[in-house]
Protein backbone atom coordinates (compact mmCIF):
# COMPACT_ATOMS: atom_id res chain seq x y z
CA UNK A 1 0.00 0.00 0.00
CA UNK A 2 2.79 2.15 0.92
CA UNK A 3 4.30 1.55 -2.65
CA UNK A 4 1.16 2.87 -4.02
CA UNK A 5 0.65 6.00 -2.03
CA UNK A 6 4.26 7.03 -2.55
CA UNK A 7 3.86 6.47 -6.78
CA UNK A 8 0.84 8.51 -6.47
CA UNK A 9 2.46 11.23 -4.74
CA UNK A 10 5.30 11.22 -7.02
CA UNK A 11 3.08 11.33 -9.75
CA UNK A 12 0.86 14.26 -8.41
CA UNK A 13 3.99 16.10 -7.59
CA UNK A 14 5.38 15.64 -11.19
CA UNK A 15 1.97 17.35 -12.01
CA UNK A 16 1.59 20.89 -9.79
CA UNK A 17 1.90 23.32 -12.39
CA UNK A 18 -0.61 21.35 -14.33
CA UNK A 19 -2.96 20.87 -11.38
CA UNK A 20 -2.82 24.34 -10.06
CA UNK A 21 -4.31 25.28 -13.92
CA UNK A 22 -7.09 23.01 -13.54
CA UNK A 23 -10.93 24.58 -12.83
CA UNK A 24 -11.84 21.51 -10.55
CA UNK A 25 -8.39 22.01 -8.40
CA UNK A 26 -9.93 24.18 -5.08
CA UNK A 27 -12.62 21.40 -5.12
CA UNK A 28 -8.93 18.50 -5.03
CA UNK A 29 -7.66 20.62 -2.07
CA UNK A 30 -10.42 20.87 -0.19
CA UNK A 31 -11.55 16.84 -0.38
CA UNK A 32 -7.33 16.00 0.12
CA UNK A 33 -7.48 18.36 3.17
CA UNK A 34 -10.50 16.41 4.74
CA UNK A 35 -9.35 13.26 3.90
CA UNK A 36 -5.53 14.11 5.83
CA UNK A 37 -7.48 15.54 8.61
CA UNK A 38 -9.18 12.29 9.00
CA UNK A 39 -6.41 10.30 8.60
CA UNK A 40 -4.02 12.20 10.92
CA UNK A 41 -6.83 11.80 13.42
CA UNK A 42 -7.47 7.80 12.89
CA UNK A 43 -3.73 7.30 12.28
CA UNK A 44 -1.34 9.89 13.90
CA UNK A 45 2.12 10.28 13.10
CA UNK A 46 3.40 10.64 16.70
CA UNK A 47 1.90 8.71 19.84
CA UNK A 48 -0.77 10.94 21.61
CA UNK A 49 -0.78 11.55 25.32
CA UNK A 50 -1.93 8.34 27.74
CA UNK A 51 -3.55 8.47 31.00
CA UNK A 52 -1.21 6.66 33.45
CA UNK A 53 -3.65 4.34 35.47
CA UNK A 54 -3.09 3.06 39.16
CA UNK A 55 -1.03 6.50 39.45
CA UNK A 56 -2.09 9.18 42.17
CA UNK A 57 -0.27 12.88 41.44
CA UNK A 58 2.43 13.05 44.41
CA UNK A 59 0.96 16.69 45.00
CA UNK A 60 -2.77 17.05 44.80
CA UNK A 61 -3.66 12.81 45.10
CA UNK A 62 -5.55 12.95 41.81
CA UNK A 63 -6.02 9.89 39.65
CA UNK A 64 -5.45 11.82 36.26
CA UNK A 65 -1.49 12.05 35.28
CA UNK A 66 -1.16 11.73 31.55
CA UNK A 67 2.11 10.84 30.12
CA UNK A 68 3.42 12.70 26.77
CA UNK A 69 5.54 10.90 24.50
CA UNK A 70 8.61 13.05 23.23
CA UNK A 71 7.53 15.82 20.35
CA UNK A 72 10.62 14.98 18.80
CA UNK A 73 13.47 12.36 19.22
CA UNK A 74 15.49 12.75 21.90
CA UNK A 75 13.44 14.72 23.76
CA UNK A 76 12.23 13.80 27.42
CA UNK A 77 8.63 12.60 28.02
CA UNK A 78 6.19 14.65 30.05
CA UNK A 79 4.40 13.62 32.84
CA UNK A 80 1.77 15.92 34.19
CA UNK A 81 -0.93 16.08 36.10
CA UNK A 82 -4.47 16.58 34.21
CA UNK A 83 -6.02 18.45 37.10
CA UNK A 84 -6.31 22.40 36.15
CA UNK A 85 -5.74 23.02 39.57
CA UNK A 86 -2.96 21.36 39.87
CA UNK A 87 -0.69 20.84 36.25
CA UNK A 88 2.16 19.69 38.19
CA UNK A 89 4.77 18.30 36.25
CA UNK A 90 6.97 15.22 37.23
CA UNK A 91 10.61 14.84 35.33
CA UNK A 92 11.40 12.05 33.38
CA UNK A 93 13.95 10.65 35.79
CA UNK A 94 12.12 11.73 39.09
CA UNK A 95 9.59 9.48 36.95
CA UNK A 96 11.71 6.55 36.43
CA UNK A 97 12.66 6.24 40.04
CA UNK A 98 8.83 6.29 41.29
CA UNK A 99 7.77 3.42 39.03
CA UNK A 100 11.19 1.42 39.50
CA UNK A 101 10.39 1.70 43.24
CA UNK A 102 6.60 0.77 42.36
CA UNK A 103 8.02 -2.23 40.56
CA UNK A 104 10.04 -3.49 43.71
CA UNK A 105 7.21 -2.42 46.02
CA UNK A 106 4.86 -4.67 44.32
CA UNK A 107 7.28 -7.81 44.02
CA UNK A 108 8.30 -7.78 47.94
CA UNK A 109 4.16 -8.12 48.19
CA UNK A 110 3.72 -10.71 45.75
CA UNK A 111 6.74 -12.22 47.17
Amino acid sequence: MSDVVDDLTRWLLQRLDWIAEQPWVDEFLTEAAGLRGTNMARWPLVDRARPLRGHTCIRCGGTGLMLYPPSSPGWPIAILCSNVQCGHSIPEDEWHQITERLEQYRGKRSA
